[in-house]
């Protein structure tokens, strides 16, 4: 009877459940940080979303991080600036949701 070679230690962690192309695809991925990261989806005007994007082209930094360097200002700033800032852009942003029905 033929014996099989065993596993050597570097692969015992490999189940054979996991198929090759998942565990080759798993060497690009970076390694994780510890930081959760979530996704979100929401809706910004048109102007909103040009001004997004003159500062991302106008810095090199992505989306995300001119919306970070947003909430990083705005946490800079005391608790009375913020809700007037925040006030004042409730005032004039669009509502969301259904149009209204006549």
């Amino acid at each position: 009877m033929v014996q099989l070679p065993s596993k050597s230690e570097k692969l015992k962690h490999i189940s054979n459940e996991k198929s090759t192309f998942a565990y080759i695809g798993e060497a690009n991925k970076p390694p994780v940080s510890g930081t959760i990261i979530k996704r979100f989806l929401f809706g910004l005007v048109q102007e909103e979303n040009e001004l997004l994007d003159s500062f991302s082209k106008e810095t090199g930094a992505s989306r995300t991080d001119i919306i970070r360097a947003g909430l990083s200002a705005l946490e800079a700033q005391s608790r009375d600036e913020r809700n007037t800032l925040i006030y004042k852009t409730q005032i004039k942003s669009p509502r969301t949701g259904r149009p209204p029905t006549k």
